[in-house]
């Protein structure tokens, strides 16, 4: 193929997924209710950003199938509501963000059938969580280990305290990551140091988490959950539809060559010269004043 019609080809597969990405954001305002929702908690911060609570203290926030139903349902209501612009993901204690899967509901599966059902469950829920379409923010404060440190790893972005430590020890029961770890974390610190951790199951305290990239941000003990609602609220303060595109060119270039990605960037940057938002973000600017954006 030439290289115009290439390059015209991909413009309008970004202007076609642009439409798509700004249509999901702005989706319907349903009135997102604060409730408790079994081991899960929902409530709203401020403007556009949902708080999903895990509270499970007596086990650590240990997954089982009715945690992770209910998280999963959460995330895929919160992923749909036009009032929500991020979701941030917290622990109802500081013992920990969530300890792993609850080891006696893994080993209670009596068949085939049941041990698949349990895999199937945990994909469903974290892989519901990487696909959202709002920014995600996990809030970690003490263990995020096994299942925990997946769903860490199916966020956005991960602020972690100084009494974090994150880990997948699932080989010590004769297992390995089962709900995204041997996927996710390699994509995020690279195969060696996954491998590393995978293989010894030996945890990752807070300050190499961060140094490696697992963790994003590193606060004092007791901080981690402030300091993600604030980002979470500055991320919900920018323009939505812009906020959208720029997180799923990001994404989508993980999967693509860096060509493809590149031309990908060109041509939605071009589209979005163009929207109202940028119009007034750089009027906005040029006129020193607060800008008013629309999205």
């Amino acid at each position: 193929m030439p290289a115009g019609q290439a390059s015209t080809g991909i413009a309008a597969s970004v202007l076609g997924t642009s439409d798509a990405v700004l249509g999901l954001v702005k989706g319907e305002a349903m009135g997102l209710v604060e409730r408790s929702e079994g081991p899960v908690l929902l409530r709203m911060h401020g403007q556009g950003v949902a708080v999903a609570t895990l509270d499970r203290p007596a086990k650590l926030n240990a997954l089982d199938g009715d945690l992770l139903e209910a998280l999963g349902s959460i995330i895929r209501e919160v992923s749909t509501d036009g009032d929500v612009r991020a979701l941030v993901l917290a622990s109802s204690g500081p013992r920990a963000f969530c300890a792993g899967a609850d080891v006696r509901w893994l080993g209670a599966a009596a068949d085939e059938a049941e041990r698949a059902a349990r895999s199937a469950v945990g994909h469903a829920t974290f892989d519901a969580l990487a696909a959202c379409q709002k920014p995600t923010i996990a809030a970690i404060e003490g263990l995020a280990l096994g299942g925990g440190c997946e769903l860490a790893l199916a966020c956005d972005i991960r602020v972690a305290s100084r009494t974090a430590r994150f880990g997948q020890p699932e080989v010590a029961l004769g297992l390995f990551p089962g709900w995204g770890g041997t996927q996710r974390l390699a994509r995020l610190v690279g195969a060696s140091v996954a491998l590393e951790m995978i293989l010894s199951g030996a945890p990752v305290e807070a300050e190499r988490a961060l140094a490696i990239g697992l963790a994003t941000r590193l606060e004092a003990a007791g901080q981690a959950l402030e300091v993600a609602l604030d980002l979470a609220s500055a991320i919900a303060a920018r323009p939505a539809g812009v906020v959208a595109l720029a997180r799923s060119l990001v994404r989508d270039g993980l999967a693509s060559d860096l060509a493809t990605g590149l031309a990908r960037e060109r041509a939605a940057f071009a589209g979005a010269l163009a929207s109202p938002d940028a119009r007034e973000g750089i009027a906005a600017f040029i006129e020193k004043r607060a800008p008013r954006f629309a999205g």
